[in-house]
This record gives structure tokens, C-alpha cells and sequence, in this order.
């Protein structure tokens, strides 16, 4: 083997080297942090506004934190939810027909709803604490879902699901 040849193996070698150790201490941080996030967009255009009415853009996510507490025998998870849709006049509905109807008054959307969360589970047991509709501490005006039929002001909830063996 000639010396120009042993220095491009072992610049080889070394390369695979630094490339496994990179990998290993991503795969590294990756299960340490357990950050995750996913995301949905839709684009969507009617060709006949007047009888399908849909928000142009909709977009949501959810980014959240992953930690193992206590030599992984709880889970801990801080995070958010977050949807956004583009301005439309969108239905109305009629309680006395239990029917939506075609309105031109009221054009909803154009705002971002947002709700914080955090889980924990423990074992079998999961416990949860969640304050929606936080844009509502921040505006001081009224989401609707359905024209007049405004969202839920901000609250918290809070629950505990538990499974049982028998």
C-alpha cells in the first residue's frame, strides 16, 4: 500500500469516526430533552364561496416538553396548543331548526387560540392542569366559534385518569 493511500484510509476512518460520535451525542441530547412539536397547515379555496364557506388557511400545533422524573418513575410534560384560521363568514346557526344557515353580517377567524397544559403521570395514574383560551388575559375582545355564539372565556381545568387493575 502506498503512503498517499493510507492517508486518504485513515482521513476515511477518522471522518467515520467523528460522524458516529456526532450521531451518538445527537441521539444523546435527543433522549435527554425529549422536546417535541408537530405542526398541520391546510390551504383550502372553494370555488363557490357563496355555497362553501371555509377559512382559507388553518394552521395548528402543539409543542411540547418531555422530562422523566425521579429514576424515570414519573413524567413530567409542560406545553402548549395553538390554532390559528383565516377570517370567513362562516355559518350561523338556527337552535329552533337545529339548522345551520348562510349569513353575511358577522366574519369570524383571524385570531390565535392558544392553551397551556401540563401532564404528569405517574405510574398508572395521569394528572393534568390546563388553562385554555389564553389569548383571552392578553385581548379584550370576544372569539366566536359560530356567529353569536361567542368561545369560551379563559379557565382552568384539571383532572386525574387513573387505571385499575382488577
Amino acid at each position: 500500500m502506498q503512503p498517499a493511500e493510507m492517508l486518504l484510509l485513515a482521513d476515511a476512518e477518522r471522518a467515520r469516526n467523528r460522524a458516529w460520535t456526532a450521531k451518538k451525542l445527537y441521539d444523546a441530547i435527543q433522549k435527554k430533552t425529549r422536546k417535541k412539536r408537530s405542526m398541520r397547515a391546510i390551504y383550502q379555496k372553494a370555488s363557490n364561496v357563496d355555497g362553501i364557506r371555509v377559512p382559507e388557511i388553518i394552521a395548528d400545533g402543539s409543542f411540547y416538553y418531555t422530562k422523566d422524573l425521579f429514576k424515570q418513575a414519573a413524567i413530567l410534560q409542560p406545553g402548549m396548543d395553538v390554532f390559528y384560521n383565516t377570517p370567513y363568514h362562516a355559518y350561523a346557526y338556527m337552535p329552533a331548526s337545529r339548522s345551520f344557515y348562510i349569513q353575511d353580517e358577522k366574519e369570524i377567524g383571524d385570531y390565535i387560540y392558544a392553551n397551556l397544559f401540563l401532564n404528569l403521570q405517574i405510574k398508572r395514574a395521569r394528572l393534568f392542569v390546563k388553562y385554555h383560551n389564553l389569548s383571552y388575559l392578553f385581548k379584550d375582545y370576544r372569539y366566536y366559534t359560530v356567529p353569536t355564539y361567542p368561545m369560551k372565556d379563559g379557565g382552568i381545568r384539571f383532572g386525574v385518569s387513573w387505571m385499575f387493575y382488577d
